[in-house]
């Protein structure tokens, strides 16, 4: 039992019909969805989900070996078979997509510049934080050379795709893998690669706007010490 991820097709759908293959408890699942769940440091899709003349609260998915159940607020009457439309909460989806791309031209600057790795990242509607394998803080003068390189990349409204590539060439390419832990699900012989222009091309699991003219005005709200030669940044956009 699988089910068919549309968002890697198209990020920017908003709403899908769909049928329930199988009912859980305070669940279902679908055999496609919009919903994409928590993964590369991203927090899970919320929306709704729409069931005759009923609508209920998703609150997110869980991934069953292919399989996404998606979580409800409260029990519905479902069977398998039933026809249900499926509706994102469009805005902090949006938001994160931002976010995340953003966080690949903050990644690729850094790695192009400083050869640190990323040892983790956390991204919410609100703000995403970023961290790196660094051994010192960088400078005021360093931020404000990195916030202006990032925002000259939005401002040029480049482009953002993707490929796949095979596992092994995946690993043996530098700079594909930007993360200092191998995070590659087991068992993958294929990695799809995110690319923003010919500025970043990296391993990606999560989704992305169309193009950096999307992002509007970058800021860099901290930089902080993390201890064990861990570096955070934390940034915001503006609208």
């Amino acid at each position: 039992m699988k089910t068919k991820p549309l968002y890697f097709d198209d990020a920017y759908l908003r709403r899908v019909k769909a049928k329930v293959l199988k009912v859980v408890e305070r669940g279902f699942i679908p055999d496609q969805t919009i919903f994409f769940g928590k993964s590369c440091g991203v927090k899970p899709d919320t929306g709704w989900v729409r069931f005759g003349s009923t609508e209920h609260k998703v609150n997110g998915t869980r991934n069953e070996d292919g399989a996404i159940v998606h979580l409800l607020d409260s029990g519905c009457d479902m069977n398998v078979g039933d026809g249900v439309e499926l509706i994102l909460d469009w805005e902090p989806r949006y938001r994160m997509m931002r976010l995340h791309t953003t966080l690949h031209i903050i990644s690729a600057l850094i790695w192009q510049e400083y050869g640190a790795l990323v040892t983790g990242s956390d991204i919410t509607p609100a703000k995403a934080k970023i961290d790196f394998d660094f051994d010192r803080s960088l400078t005021e003068e360093e931020l404000e050379v990195l916030r202006s390189n990032v925002q000259d990349i939005i401002d040029k409204d480049v482009s953002t795709s993707t490929e796949t590539m095979s596992l092994d060439e995946a690993v043996s390419t530098p700079g594909i893998i930007r993360t200092k832990r191998n995070v590659l699900p087991k068992g993958l012989k294929t990695v799809r690669i995110v690319k923003i222009g010919d500025i970043d091309r990296q391993a990606d699991g999560g989704l992305h706007v169309r193009s950096t003219k999307e992002l509007g005005t970058f800021r860099i709200l901290k930089h902080k010490n993390k201890g064990r030669g861990i570096r955070r940044i934390e940034v915001d956009l503006v609208p």
